[in-house]
Protein backbone atom coordinates (compact mmCIF):
# COMPACT_ATOMS: atom_id res chain seq x y z
CA UNK A 1 0.00 0.00 0.00
CA UNK A 2 0.99 3.59 -0.46
CA UNK A 3 2.05 5.63 2.52
CA UNK A 4 1.43 9.25 3.29
CA UNK A 5 4.78 10.30 1.79
CA UNK A 6 3.99 8.46 -1.44
CA UNK A 7 0.62 10.22 -1.69
CA UNK A 8 2.32 13.59 -1.24
CA UNK A 9 4.86 12.77 -3.96
CA UNK A 10 2.15 11.66 -6.38
CA UNK A 11 0.22 14.88 -5.79
CA UNK A 12 3.37 16.99 -6.27
CA UNK A 13 4.39 15.15 -9.46
CA UNK A 14 0.90 15.52 -10.91
CA UNK A 15 0.78 19.26 -10.17
CA UNK A 16 4.27 19.84 -11.55
CA UNK A 17 3.39 17.85 -14.67
CA UNK A 18 0.39 20.06 -15.36
CA UNK A 19 2.52 23.18 -14.92
CA UNK A 20 5.09 21.83 -17.39
CA UNK A 21 2.43 21.06 -20.00
CA UNK A 22 0.99 24.56 -19.61
CA UNK A 23 4.43 26.20 -19.88
CA UNK A 24 5.36 24.21 -22.99
CA UNK A 25 2.09 25.10 -24.71
CA UNK A 26 2.68 28.78 -23.99
CA UNK A 27 6.30 29.12 -25.03
CA UNK A 28 7.54 25.90 -26.61
CA UNK A 29 9.80 23.10 -25.36
CA UNK A 30 13.08 25.04 -25.50
CA UNK A 31 14.26 26.26 -22.07
CA UNK A 32 16.47 28.93 -23.67
CA UNK A 33 13.49 30.77 -25.16
CA UNK A 34 10.81 29.73 -22.64
CA UNK A 35 11.62 31.44 -19.34
CA UNK A 36 8.61 29.88 -17.58
CA UNK A 37 9.87 26.40 -18.44
CA UNK A 38 13.38 27.33 -17.29
CA UNK A 39 11.96 28.49 -13.95
CA UNK A 40 10.06 25.22 -13.62
CA UNK A 41 13.28 23.32 -14.31
CA UNK A 42 14.91 25.09 -11.37
CA UNK A 43 11.85 24.33 -9.25
CA UNK A 44 12.16 20.64 -10.22
CA UNK A 45 15.76 20.63 -9.00
CA UNK A 46 14.87 22.28 -5.69
CA UNK A 47 11.96 19.90 -5.00
CA UNK A 48 13.94 16.79 -6.12
CA UNK A 49 11.38 15.86 -8.75
CA UNK A 50 12.79 13.29 -11.20
CA UNK A 51 13.74 14.69 -14.61
CA UNK A 52 11.86 11.81 -16.27
CA UNK A 53 8.63 13.50 -15.23
CA UNK A 54 9.75 16.74 -16.91
CA UNK A 55 10.76 14.96 -20.11
CA UNK A 56 7.59 12.88 -20.25
CA UNK A 57 5.35 15.93 -19.83
CA UNK A 58 7.27 17.93 -22.44
CA UNK A 59 6.73 15.08 -24.92
CA UNK A 60 3.06 14.90 -23.95
CA UNK A 61 2.60 18.66 -24.45
CA UNK A 62 4.24 18.69 -27.88
CA UNK A 63 2.04 15.90 -29.27
CA UNK A 64 -0.73 16.92 -31.63
CA UNK A 65 -4.31 16.28 -30.61
CA UNK A 66 -3.75 16.75 -26.89
CA UNK A 67 -6.30 18.87 -25.09
CA UNK A 68 -5.01 21.97 -23.38
CA UNK A 69 -5.25 22.58 -19.67
CA UNK A 70 -7.48 25.46 -18.69
CA UNK A 71 -5.98 28.07 -16.40
CA UNK A 72 -8.29 29.90 -14.03
CA UNK A 73 -7.49 32.72 -11.65
CA UNK A 74 -10.00 33.61 -8.98
CA UNK A 75 -9.88 36.73 -6.84
CA UNK A 76 -11.48 36.44 -3.43
CA UNK A 77 -11.91 39.50 -1.18
CA UNK A 78 -12.79 38.88 2.45
CA UNK A 79 -12.75 41.74 4.93
CA UNK A 80 -10.23 43.77 2.91
CA UNK A 81 -7.96 40.75 2.40
CA UNK A 82 -7.42 39.80 -1.22
CA UNK A 83 -6.62 36.20 -2.07
CA UNK A 84 -5.74 35.02 -5.58
CA UNK A 85 -6.41 31.36 -6.33
CA UNK A 86 -4.62 29.93 -9.34
CA UNK A 87 -6.08 26.71 -10.71
CA UNK A 88 -4.88 24.56 -13.56
CA UNK A 89 -7.36 21.93 -14.74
Amino acid sequence: MYGIQDAKKIKLYSRMGKEVVSAVRRGGPNTASNMLLAALLEKFKVLDVPMEILECNIKRATKKGQEAYIEKIYEVVIYSITIFIYMLS
